[in-house]
């Protein structure tokens, strides 16, 4: 299931379109695994569409909200976040790549398809790029892990199974 808005091209005719969108439960839960989650609460927002003059592109202002819940890289416990994203998309014909960019603007351009434009897919990605690739408890600290600090434990007592091969080493180191 993926999280589809989309804007027809026609309906841009006689003005700017805004729209809506609030995930549903089932599509909350699609992102949330896409994007590694362990929840997504809320994803909500808007975008605002207009046709450019001329016929040159559309340009599109989106925003959005997100309430989500990651794992803790260091803890591995449940970390709540809030994400509030506002960015600015302009379509336009043809491939993106032979568009002469401007390196200073902040604007993405994205290519024109099929006549419409699928806000959602543009929101989830937007969302998955602000996602926090490192999520840490608060207090957590790289130096409560075992190993930071000189308390690596052997294989035997971690309930691992020896490495296959430290049989044939000591076989070697035998002779």
């Amino acid at each position: 299931m993926g999280f589809e808005r989309k804007i027809i091209l026609t309906t841009l005719e006689d003005g700017p379109l805004t729209l809506k969108f609030d995930a549903d439960e089932g599509e909350r839960l699609a992102l949330a695994k896409r994007f590694g989650l362990l929840e997504l609460k809320l994803f909500k927002g808007e975008a605002t569409a207009t046709q450019e003059k001329g016929g040159a592109g559309i340009a599109v202002q989106m925003r959005f909200k997100a309430k989500l819940v990651q794992r803790c890289g260091i803890t591995l416990e449940p970390v709540h976040d809030v994400l509030s994203e506002t960015f600015f998309v302009r379509f336009v014909e043809g491939p993106v790549d032979e568009i002469d960019l401007d390196p200073e603007s902040d604007e993405d351009r994205e290519a024109l398809e099929d006549g419409e434009i699928d806000i959602g897919e543009i929101a989830a990605q937007y969302l998955g790029t602000a996602v926090n690739p490192y999520p840490r408890k608060k207090g957590s600290r790289a130096m409560d892990l075992p190993y930071a600090r000189g308390k690596v434990i052997s294989e035997e007592k971690a309930g691992k199974k020896a490495n296959p091969f430290s049989l044939l080493k000591k076989l070697r180191d035998r002779d």
